[in-house]
């Protein structure tokens, strides 16, 4: 199993390399529309407007084991925010219940000052590692949510059922939200008490849809291909059990 794994790394990265060259050398990439990413980039300038701040819950993972995708495509979302929101004064407010992941998102958002000019703006304090309890988390990050300093509400990340008790505190308030996890459970509480869900795997599409740099599109088109590929193994593996052995 290791080798195989190995194997499909080893593959995966060859793809990411073939691809990012073909784009950086002028192939355009296709990305079909996700409308919940689509109102994301209209957020910052909305909450500058209104003097409010943007929301951004990485959930209840970390960036080890088996949410380290899900989180890593959270701290995407927030690069994408701070670094519009840094520009304007407009930092967005993080909350957070792994300890690893406070260190990611703090600094995401003071590499975003500095990419500014403005590292003596930044403070530690920007991301809040709110609880390790996924219940006390929620109902922590809450509290954010039932202000009117809160302009919009980004959750990207590992949720179980506590997704609830987060997302209905935002719609109480009537704050614009948006969701997106991998755990199915938490899929269907988010489609329910978000304005737009980022449903399933487009999850993982978020780096790519939000910054479209040549290595996150070339990851994307990677991932279209491994699914695809993984996809005919499966039929090739059925067909062979049925008619031959």
């Amino acid at each position: 199993m290791e080798a195989v794994g190995g194997l499909a790394v080893l593959i995966m990265l060859v793809l990411i390399s073939i691809f990012a060259r073909r784009i950086r050398s002028g192939h355009e990439v296709y990305l079909r529309r996700i409308p919940a990413l689509d109102r994301i980039p209209h957020w910052m300038s909305q909450a500058v407007e209104s003097g409010r701040k943007i929301h951004v819950s990485l959930g209840t993972g970390g960036v080890t084991g088996s949410t380290t995708a899900t989180t890593l495509a959270g701290l995407a979302g927030l690069d994408y925010l701070a670094k519009q929101g840094c520009g304007s004064g407009a930092p967005p407010l993080v909350t957070v219940a792994d300890p690893m992941v406070l260190l990611a998102a703090q600094d995401v958002i003071r590499r975003a000052h500095i990419g500014h000019g403005r590292e003596d703006e930044y403070s530690a304090t920007q991301v809040e590692m709110v609880a390790p309890q996924p219940a006390i988390y929620a109902l922590g990050a809450s509290t954010h949510l039932r202000s009117d300093e809160t302009a919009a509400n980004l959750m990207i990340g590992s949720f179980g059922t506590e997704a609830l008790l987060l997302a209905e505190a935002g719609a109480k308030n009537k704050v614009t939200q948006v969701g997106g996890t991998d755990d199915p459970q938490a899929m269907a509480l988010l489609l329910a008490s978000t304005d737009a869900p980022i449903i399933g795997e487009e999850v993982f599409a978020v780096p790519a849809y939000l910054h479209r740099t040549p290595a996150h599109l070339a990851s994307l088109q990677a991932q279209d291909v491994m699914r695809v590929g993984i996809v005919l193994l499966i039929l090739v593996a059925v067909l062979l059990r049925t008619f031959v052995f």
